[in-house]
């Protein structure tokens, strides 16, 4: 909750960070190539992350859904993101 409330974007992206890894990517390795658009919210306000990615296995993927409750997290993860995509593109 900490992290959901902070202006720091720095904590927005730590706390979006934990909240991936402890619902179901739990390596830090899958959470940092997670873009923008493989993000989804279902009717309930839950995030869905739907992810394609195969290792050494041939595996299409997988998905994680995480609670709503961090919804509010979640939106201002993206709003943050659109803002920094929007200024380096000037």
């Amino acid at each position: 909750m900490f992290c959901q409330e902070s202006t720091d974007p720095e904590y927005t992206f730590l706390g979006v960070g934990v909240a991936l890894m402890y619902y179901g990517l739990l390596r830090k390795s899958n959470v940092n190539k997670i873009q923008i658009q493989d993000m989804s919210q279902d009717e309930k306000g839950r995030v869905k992350i739907e992810f394609a990615h195969s290792r050494k296995r041939k595996n299409p993927g997988f998905s994680c859904l995480i609670p709503s409750l961090y919804q509010k997290l979640f939106l201002k993860y993206e709003s943050e993101l659109s803002t920094e995509l929007k200024s380096s593109d000037t």
